[in-house]
């Protein structure tokens, strides 16, 4: 792992420690010299034992501030902000002697019964604006840091300096209702602010909040034995004052090592956790993982995409903006993208490139602000395309499936009418063959059109399965020759016009020349034409129209065929040249068909360098439309094609009112 991407917490939490403890060490060595400097070597022993539980308390006070400060940089908790004040303002009161003052006048114990309230008021203040995190003096407070910080040293110093000049501490004071009532109010007051801490700390599972609690308990306790001492006043009672004050205190330099513990532990889980993190996006080889900012100034990329765009290194990785910048699709809908950030945190969607052709799906998720204020944003993204791609197929699969499955359905149906009809017609000639009562030749006359024809639809299927299978395979090719294609299309007009009269269809035809000679094969292209003219006739009601047209420009020639029938759908009229599509698909269905006859025709149009197209709307009609290029093989002869009407039977041969 990158020795920047991981800075341990624990390292940083350590040195911040030792600065502040440098920091300390350095003050009070100067300031024990400047006490040596100053006071009396000859001094005697109580006066020096007394100027040294004095600056010991004060280095002690001093030193429970700064690891209030050093908590409240870890969490930024501001109930902890809010109570370092207090322990500033102690720490002065100590300075001042307006806390625990006591001397020896002429070898002898004295001490004072006065407390110096005007500090005194504050703490108390500063603690119950503590347990109200929620009031408006607390916000003020914590987003006034420094004047805060300024206001407290002021205040204490001022009220306590003003207080130790007016009452003479020297000289001692009775014992004053005042100091036991004042008591009794601090004892409440440190009570109420303990618990109420404590239920914090289990509430918020805040380790550093029980400590505090417990230090402020001591307050109670040390208060409680105030009382006690202005009833009995002496040494060993003012000694014990200050052993609850040097607890008091040592219970947060006490939680700073806890809170630090803690730190270190958490740091190491944290750590574990980050390594995994790491590995997980870093190499991560299914998605391509970056950090950016709002302006997609990249911060930040994973291996994948180092490795997709061959980024190195040392490379700067803003190259890959730029990458980003190209697809267009990300660019049109960014402002959108961080709207949905800056509401949701996140945001997915699919984006495509219009330069390289991919989908990507891609999540956006907002991680923070870093050190300069921007928002980073963790976006993520794979590559869909195969994927739809691989979708796209298998519904395709799945259709030509279903497709195939009707298809064997529509053959199996096509098949069956011919031959039900040829096992009945065999079945009635032979009961009259045993009967002999009729003649065979005047039965079998009766029916050898219903023979033929329905062996003509068996052989026209049969054709048409048998040439889809040589197309699939390549197989069936174009026999070229110069042929003749409006003889070609006159006599096709010719033979049809009888076999329409049973539904009373009228068929016209026109050209714009007399004689025109393309490059073609002439069976394929008669084959084509019967078939679209079979469907015209098919999927025409009676009394209707079907209108042939062949129109020669300079290039191509032109072929439509147009009918006023029911007309095509227009949700299948772009698969109408599939294979095995068709219009009816029940089998209740007025005409046969089994949905390969139209595909048939694209293909024999395809193989001839043309084009086949259709308009068709429901309840008007079809028309549709060959185009062939006007082209010759200089090579061949021109010829005639040699019209023969037992195609046109064949092809026409699924038109159900020709057997009655």
């Amino acid at each position: 792992m990158p020795h920047d991407f991981c800075i341990s917490d624990m390292d940083l939490i350590k040195k911040k420690i030792i600065k502040i403890y440098l920091s300390i060490f350095c003050f009070f060595t100067i300031y024990f010299i400047f006490k040596l400097l100053v006071f009396n070597m000859n001094s005697d022993y109580l006066t020096t034992s007394l100027s040294f539980i004095r600056s010991f308390s004060i280095i002690l006070s001093i030193l429970t501030y700064f690891c209030c400060i050093s908590i409240y940089n870890k969490t930024n908790n501001s109930i902890v902000f809010i109570i370092s004040l207090m322990y500033l303002s102690f720490s002065i009161g100590l300075i001042l002697c307006n806390i625990d003052y006591f001397t020896f006048i002429d070898g002898q114990y004295s001490t004072s019964n006065y407390i110096a309230i005007s500090p005194s008021i504050l703490r108390v203040l500063i603690l119950f604006i503590t347990i109200m995190p929620n009031s408006k003096v607390h916000k003020f407070i914590y987003n006034h840091k420094v004047h805060s910080i300024v206001f407290v040293i002021l205040y204490s110093f001022i009220f306590g300096l003003l207080e130790y000049y007016v009452f003479d501490y020297r000289e001692g004071y009775s014992i004053s209702s005042l100091a036991i009532y004042y008591n009794l109010f601090l004892i409440i007051s440190y009570l109420i602010i303990s618990l109420r801490l404590m239920v914090v700390s289990m509430k918020k599972n805040l380790v550093f909040l029980a400590f505090f609690s417990t230090s402020i308990f001591l307050l109670a306790i040390k208060a409680i034995y105030s009382i006690y001492g202005l009833t009995f006043a002496n040494f060993n009672s003012r000694i014990t004052s200050i052993f609850i004050t040097y607890l008091f205190l040592l219970i947060i330099i006490i939680a700073i090592g806890v809170e630090l513990h803690i730190s270190v532990l958490r740091s190491k889980h944290l750590n574990k956790e980050l390594v995994k993190y790491f590995n997980f996006v870093d190499n991560n080889y299914y998605s391509y993982m970056f950090i950016c900012d709002e302006n997609l100034n990249i911060s930040y990329i994973n291996n994948k995409i180092r490795d997709h765009y061959n980024i190195g290194a040392n490379t700067d990785i803003n190259i890959f903006k730029r990458e980003l910048l190209k697809n267009n699709d990300l660019t049109t809908n960014l402002t959108n993208i961080i709207s949905d950030l800056k509401k949701f945190n996140s945001w997915r969607g699919i984006l495509k490139s219009n330069e390289t052709g991919n989908t990507l799906d891609c999540s956006f998720q907002v991680l923070g602000s870093n050190h300069r204020g921007s928002v980073e944003i963790l976006v993520s993204y794979i590559d869909i395309s195969e994927h739809i791609q691989l979708e796209t197929e298998i519904e395709i699969q799945k259709l030509d499936s279903i497709m195939k499955d009707e298809f064997i359905s529509n053959v199996s149906h096509e098949l069956k009418t011919p031959l039900n009809m040829f096992s009945s017609t065999v079945q009635l000639l032979d009961r009259l063959n045993s009967s002999k009562k009729t003649s065979f030749n005047e039965v079998y006359a009766r029916h050898s059109n219903s023979l033929n024809l329905n062996c003509k639809r068996m052989l026209r299927l049969v054709n048409n399965l048998v040439d889809t299978s040589r197309l699939d395979l390549g197989a069936l090719r174009p026999d070229y020759g110069n042929y003749n294609i409006v003889q070609l299309i006159e006599n096709i007009y010719t033979s049809i016009s009888k076999l329409t009269s049973t539904k009373n269809i009228q068929v016209y035809f026109d050209s714009n020349v007399n004689e025109h000679y393309i490059k073609c094969d002439s069976s394929m292209i008669e084959r084509a034409l019967l078939n679209l003219i079979s469907n015209s006739i098919k999927y025409s009601a009676n009394n209707s129209n079907i209108y042939i047209s062949l129109v020669v420009k300079d290039i191509n020639t032109f072929i439509s065929i147009k009918d006023e029938g029911f007309g095509i759908p227009y949700n299948i009229q772009d698969k109408i040249f599939d294979k095995f599509i068709r219009g009816d698909l029940s089998f209740t269905r007025l005409n046969e068909g089994c949905g390969i006859g139209l595909n048939l025709v694209k293909s024999i149009v395809n193989m001839h360098v043309g084009e086949i197209t259709l308009k068709s709307v429901l309840g008007v009609g079809t028309t549709f439309e060959i185009q062939l290029p006007n082209v010759l093989d200089k090579k061949l002869p021109l010829s005639n094609y040699s019209y023969s009407s037992y195609n046109t039977e064949l092809e026409l041969s699924d038109i159900y009112e020709i057997v009655f």
